[in-house]
């Protein structure tokens, strides 16, 4: 499992690298946002047009399925915030697990906004780098 003894900023960062990787596989321009204050992870260049990326990567099963948190908890002087993930923000999500299957969806299909089933629904949605 590509995950072991990954700290969690360690795990995300390898999801990220592997979402970057897949979509220049797919022959996709890849641009990189200079801060992290915003709710995707990458901008991706398809078919002339400029897509928000989500990255999430995961190591936890729940019922035999990996399950990703959409939810986002952030840090700041008063406490902490929780930012719950709105599809409407963003244009795909990328979901990498800890055995390197990678799900490509198309946020417009997700319904949640806490956490996310990579379960049958998404089945369609799911490749390898």
């Amino acid at each position: 499992y590509m995950f072991n003894n990954l700290t969690p900023v360690s795990q995300g960062s390898l999801g990220l690298s592997y979402a970057i990787a897949y979509l220049s596989k797919l022959g996709y321009t890849v641009s990189i946002p200079l801060v992290d204050n915003q709710n995707y992870d990458l901008v991706c260049e398809i078919d002339n047009e400029l897509k928000k990326v989500q990255v999430k990567s995961t190591r936890y099963k729940q019922n035999g399925n990996y399950v990703i948190q959409l939810k986002a908890v952030r840090a700041n002087r008063t406490g902490n915030t929780i930012r719950h993930f709105n599809s409407s923000e963003v244009d795909y999500l990328i979901a990498v697990t800890e055995e390197g299957d990678l799900y490509f969806i198309p946020t417009s299909v997700i319904e949640a906004k806490n956490s996310l089933s990579l379960g049958n629904k998404y089945l369609t949605y799911k490749d390898k780098l």
